[in-house]
């Protein structure tokens, strides 16, 4: 049996605490929640769905550099459309990362990258809204789950210009407090 054979069942590995470092928000998003967000119509079969979603959204194979990598980042990120979004997105990664046995959970995301338009309108969202919407999510997980400790790393792009940048890191410094909480 694999209990005699030294190894672990699916439950056993979950119940191991465990620290995860370097999460990005965007990149732990759940498929099930990117397949209800990206709204690929109904004349899209189920299969075709998940296949389209995996292209798109999925990082399946070794990215040969960043921007690709960032591609899928920004593809992701056209879909925090709304404040409700960007806070289920947090609380997800975070109940996620629980369900998975992590005790100390380090997200990292770019409050300035969201709030570009991401060819959708979001000019209504702002550095102040997208901040708050990500610490209500891990806040609702820390009350939930209050094993999970989350501690929150603001990022700038560097694709992004310097005012932009400089913008970003004026923000993050006035909001240090929440980006360094555990």
């Amino acid at each position: 049996t694999d209990a005699q054979m030294g190894k672990l069942s699916i439950e056993q590995l979950r119940a191991i605490p465990k620290v995860e470092l370097h999460c990005h928000l965007e990149g732990a998003i759940r498929f099930s929640t990117i397949k209800e967000l990206a709204k690929l119509g109904p004349e899209v079969d189920a299969a075709a769905t998940d296949q389209l979603i995996r292209e798109r959204f999925c990082i399946v194979r070794p990215v040969t550099d960043l921007s690709e990598c960032l591609s899928i980042f920004w593809r992701i990120q056209s879909l925090f459309s709304t404040e409700q979004i960007i806070e289920r997105v947090a609380f997800e990664v975070c109940e996620d990362a629980h369900a998975n046995g992590v005790v100390l959970l380090e997200i990292r995301y770019s409050p300035a990258y969201i709030a570009i338009s991401h060819d959708v309108d979001h000019s209504h969202l702002t550095l102040e809204s997208i901040h708050a919407a990500v610490c209500r999510g891990i806040d609702r997980a820390r009350t939930q789950f209050p094993r999970l400790g989350v501690v929150l790393i603001g990022i700038i792009d560097r694709l992004l210009s310097f005012a932009v940048a400089e913008d970003a890191i004026n923000f993050i410094l006035h909001h240090k407090a929440t980006f360094s909480a555990v």
